[in-house]
């Protein structure tokens, strides 16, 4: 793969030799003094160094440095000696003349000051008898601020394939080579060394001749599925064909440059045996290189293991290990999203991986599948991507940008698409009030309603909508920009439509006329959203048209402001709007953000890329860039449901945003800000910020997953009290609850069938704020609640105690401290209640009829009102004694239990009954019964428990 390593643009922004070089002995060189020289018939390098003044009177902030000389010279500007010594520098630093016999370099006066610099020659004939005579000239320039260079005009690529169709998709693909397997090895670094040698070659030879043009072209057309197969690390197989077009290629770029540079690049080739390359393998060429990476063969080769959350891996890597097989977490970076996630593959001998057969698959899926702590296994397939060119570089939406500074900086947007990927959303007007948008791009076809454009930059309303500034474009682009053509960028809402109302001129300028006419216009045309990407100051008309829209139901979304102030602009600060700031590649809130009680939220505003009129994809920052990423979201949610209101969609995304643990420099000045005085000079109090609000970040940044979920899964947390160490409430069926107090997870659990959960967690003080999440197959939300201050206990419910028993027995709070005190307040039982309130403690038998007090103690230390209670007597009295009973005698007498009541029975008949005495004796009168009759006696206590039965017969 010679030829794309040759054609790769845009080498690392630092690129390092292999070896360091010498630095000879150098030439001071002086601003606006021409320097002349001259080159000898051979391969000759010059250095030269400028040394910055000391003080910056002149205003400069770069070096203009040109080199002019009619034979090809390269040039290259280090920021130091030590890193010219290292061959280190920044691409855009490296050039050469070209067939223009001039090249400049804006050098920036960045560093500590002594610049070095490296002029080269290498004949173009060998042996050569031609001389390079040249000059020098470096001068103080100033220049405005401006993002690093996309592209390198050096670049022999971008030389060859400038306009072609498809020529973005090539270059992407050989850039992708570039970072994924030439940084990283010394083999793929020198391979870069020699494209810096011939590119000013190559470009001269692109800009001349036309035909080399076309050769090179039609010829990576034939070589684009081994250049996409080399970015995707996919192994491939080189057809006859291929290896036709990579020779015919290679031809043309050693017969373009010097000899002794033909030379290095056929050493190349004979590594790699072009000439017989037909057959060879992706990995056996790079292999050849010295270059060593891991392609993957078509078929099974890996799969994807989800195991149980908390799940150790051990069995996982065991059950691999048994199969020959790696196991590697899927994400390995500081996110904790996907730390169940593993890849299994199993590696070969020539960086392949394995490919199974159907068969085999399955049986490796199964057996790992069979594990008991695996939720799931599936196998890794290929997906055709719908990515556009520059859908790297969209931080904001794409967690794998390459754009990023810091974890977890987007918005989680990707994982909104893996769960909506079915869901059909209801199509959405969105006006952008703004600058205007300019409808022609590729990226905005389709997605604009060109026939209801409207300028009110115009004092009559009319003319062209089209975007004269570059600001409403971006901002259309990142709401709506066609997400599945496979060319620039990716808007985030499929479902919107963009309403150009252009209120400001070419400057960025307009009048609150116009802007107010600009919103009453959206609202007639019934839109659903607004952006409004401006601010200045109040306005009563601007204000009447906002509480218009909120009464129509349609959400007004506006930039809080690009000053770094403790003041959010108008209208971002009425209570109309949805006031959003901006955060940057670090993840948190960018310097420039206005701040203040009026936040709402944040969202990235920082590189934002998006599309431009001229056609680029231009990266722009600012809240204005912000606030298109909260329109899309509430787009999304106004398509899947129209009927939400504008308050029901600030709460959606308040609710549902990810709090930023750092928002940015301290503001030094916060508490004086904070301080007001009445009109008698007397100090107002501060209100407390709300609950979860960040004066810098607001409520946080926006979360599309969690927002768009939040609808799906509708759950519905309970109150969570201080006395209660549990959450509950009620979600879909098997739905997996998460109890985090801040970053640090408490609890876990799964919802029942019926949608019930509860989930233990710690206790928890009043005032403390928790935040739930809630998984159900793709969607996840969260809810926050704030620990609500409970109240004391009930007095608990005792079930009957007697004199029998030695455990009493009642219901309470849950885990609450149970003690019984008898009548003289000693403890006479003392237990826990469990989880479900409930207690059963041991007591010692306690005579009929005494008082218990039972109170209990919550997990809160708070304590309940007594319940009081009576032993109850079930202890059946003794049977009575019973004298002798005579014919003659009209009582029956004998001894009992005190205060019991004696009855006498003839069968079932009660012939009559008395008390027992206190001395414990009884005289029940009864008739005068017949000798031989047979009477009953039997006495019942107080409590009415009776005694056994005593027969007596009457005698003579």
């Amino acid at each position: 793969m010679l030829t794309v390593f040759l054609l790769v643009c845009l080498p690392l922004s630092q690129v390092k030799a292999v070896t360091a070089i010498s630095v000879p002995s150098s030439t001071l060189l002086k601003v606006q003094e021409v320097h002349n020289d001259t080159f000898p018939a051979k391969e000759s390098e010059a250095w030269y160094k400028i040394v910055a003044p000391a003080t910056k009177d002149s205003g400069h902030t770069h070096f203009k440095v040109t080199l002019t000389s009619k034979q090809i010279l390269s040039m290259a500007i280090y920021p130091s000696k030590d890193q010219a010594l290292d061959d280190e520098t920044f691409f855009n630093y490296r050039v050469g003349t070209g067939e223009k016999n001039t090249v400049t370099v804006n050098f920036p006066d960045a560093w500590n000051g002594e610049y070095w610099l490296k002029v080269s020659y290498i004949p173009e004939e060998d042996p050569s008898t031609v001389v390079a005579p040249y000059s020098l000239k470096y001068e103080e320039v100033f220049l405005p601020p401006n993002y690093p260079a996309e592209q390198d005009a050096n670049c022999a690529a971008e030389t060859a394939l400038a306009g072609k169709d498809g020529a973005a998709d090539i270059l992407k693909d050989a850039r992708s080579i570039r970072d994924g397997l030439l940084a990283n090895s010394d083999a793929g670094k020198d391979i870069s060394k020699l494209y810096y040698k011939a590119s000013p070659f190559l470009v001269k030879e692109f800009l001349l001749n036309s035909s080399a043009r076309t050769t090179v072209y039609n010829n990576l057309k034939v070589l684009r599925p081994v250049i996409k197969a080399a970015a995707e690390k996919r192994e491939y197989t080189i057809s006859k064909e291929e290896a036709k077009a990579f020779n015919t290629i290679s031809s043309l770029i050693k017969d373009a440059v010097p000899t002794s540079l033909a030379n290095q690049i056929t050493a190349l080739e004979n590594k790699i045996d072009s000439q017989n390359m037909s057959g060879s393998s992706l990995s056996s060429i790079f292999g050849s290189l010295d270059i060593s990476t891991t392609f993957a063969k078509s078929g099974t080769s890996k799969f994807i293991v989800k195991l149980k959350p908390n799940a150790s891996a051990k069995s996982l890597v065991k059950k691999a290990s048994a199969y020959s097989m790696e196991t590697t977490e899927l994400d390995d970076s500081a996110s904790t999203a996907m730390n169940d996630f593993y890849t299994v593959y199993q590696p070969t001998s020539d960086n392949s991986l394995k490919s199974f057969s159907k068969s085999e698959a399955n049986t490796r899926k199964q057996a790992i599948d069979s594990l008991p702590d695996v939720e799931y296994v599936e196998e890794v397939t290929t997906y055709s991507k719908t990515n556009g060119t520059y859908d790297a570089y969209q931080w904001a939406i794409n967690k794998n940008s390459v754009v990023k500074d810091a974890a977890n900086v987007d918005i989680q947007q990707d994982d909104f698409w893996k769960a909506t990927a079915s869901q059909k959303l209801a199509a959405v007007k969105v006006a952008v009030v703004d600058t205007g948008v300019d409808s022609r791009l590729k990226e905005l076809q389709g997605r604009v309603d060109n026939n209801n454009a409207k300028n009110f930059v115009d004092p009559n309303g009319e003319g062209s909508a089209m975007d004269d500034n570059n600001h409403g474009t971006h901002v259309a682009g990142v709401i709506a920009a066609n997400a599945d053509n496979n060319l620039g960028m990716k808007g985030m809402a499929k479902n919107a439509t963009i309403l150009p109302v252009k209120v400001l001129n070419a400057d960025g300028d307009g009048d609150t006329d116009a802007v107010a006419r600009g919103i009453q216009y959206a609202i007639d045309q019934k839109v659903d959203v607004i952006n409004l990407s401006l601010g200045g100051s109040y306005s009563r008309t601007l204000e009447y048209v906002l509480k218009n829209a909120d009464a129509k139901g349609i959400t007004v979304v506006a930039a809080s402001g690009n000053d770094g102030m403790k003041e959010i602009s108008y209208p971002a600060y009425s209570k109309y709007t949805i006031a959003v700031g901006a955060t940057n590649p670090f993840g948190i809130v960018a310097d420039y953000s206005n701040y203040g009680r009026e936040l709402d939220v944040v969202a990235p505003g920082s590189k934002i890329a998006s599309t431009i009129p001229d056609g680029n994809i231009a990266y722009m920052d600012g809240t204005s860039m912000a606030t298109p990423h909260v329109v899309a979201l509430v787009s999304l949610l106004k398509g899947q449901n129209k009927a939400l209101k504008p308050a029901e969609i600030c709460q959606i995304l308040r609710t549902t945003t990810n709090p930023l643990a750092f928002s940015g420099e301290e503001n030094k000045y916060a508490e004086e800000d904070e301080v007001m005085y009445d009109e008698y000079g007397e100090v107002i109090p501060a209100l407390p910020l709300p609950a979860f609000f960040d004066i810098e970040s607001g409520y946080g940044k926006i979360n599309v997953w969690h927002a768009l979920s939040k609808n799906v899964i509708k759950a519905q947390p309970a109150i969570l009290y201080d006395n209660t160490n549990y959450a509950t409430g009620k979600v879909p069926a098997n739905t997996e609850v998460k109890v985090f107090q801040g970053t640090k997870k408490i609890g876990e659990g799964k919802a029942a069938a019926n949608g019930q959960y509860k989930v233990w967690i710690p206790l928890q003080k009043a005032g403390n704020k928790l935040t739930l999440t809630f998984k159900n197959g793709t969607n996840e939300t969260k809810a926050r609640i704030i620990v609500a201050k409970g109240v004391a206990p009930a007095a608990p419910k005792v079930t009957t105690f007697t004199d029998k028993d030695t455990q009493i027995k009642g219901q309470t709070v849950e885990s609450a401290k149970v003690v019984v005190k008898n009548s003289k307040n000693q403890v006479v039982a003392t237990g826990n209640a469990t989880a479900t309130g409930a207690f059963n403690l041991r007591i010692a038998k306690q005579p009929a009829n005494t008082k218990l007090s039972v109170q209990v103690t919550d997990i809160a230390k708070r304590v309940s009102k007594a319940t009081v209670i009576t032993v109850k007597d079930v202890t059946p009295p003794k049977a009575p004694t019973v004298n002798t009973i005579k014919s003659t005698a009209t009582t029956v007498t004998g001894t009992g239990e005190k205060s019991a009541t004696v009855r006498v029975y003839f069968q079932t008949k009660l012939l009559g009954s008395a008390k027992v005495d206190a001395k414990g004796k009884y005289s029940v009168k009864i008739p005068k019964q017949k000798v031989g009759t047979g009477l009953s006696i039997k006495q019942f206590d107080a409590a009415n428990n009776v005694s056994p039965v005593v027969n007596k017969k009457v005698v003579k």
